[in-house]
């Protein structure tokens, strides 16, 4: 706090921070899938949004059963709300790359 203004700083430190349900949880959440999803002990989402990036490819090709078996909320989320939680994962994307 400095003065009259106070400063908050939101580092992600906490994921039960987010209130469940709102779009910054949906964005955790797929910001948590791409950087922990693995198969074969590799981070299949991770691997693949690098390689987009340095091939100049803007675009994560995700397999919604993967979605699936990392989130169940995030894919019924999806399923039921297709445009807004693909508005809310390229966002997640955005934020993840910076």
């Amino acid at each position: 706090m400095h003065g009259t203004n106070v400063y908050f700083s939101d580092q992600n430190l906490n994921s039960n921070s987010f209130a469940e349900g709102t779009n910054t949880h949906f964005e955790h959440l797929f910001k948590s899938f791409i950087h922990n999803f693995n198969r074969d002990n590799t981070r299949v989402y991770q691997k693949r949004l690098e390689t987009q990036i340095r091939a100049k490819k803007y675009v994560l090709p995700v397999e919604v059963a993967d979605l699936r078996s990392f989130d169940e909320q995030l894919y019924e989320r999806l399923s039921a709300y297709p445009l807004d939680v693909m508005r809310i994962m390229e966002h997640a994307v955005q934020s993840y790359l910076k």
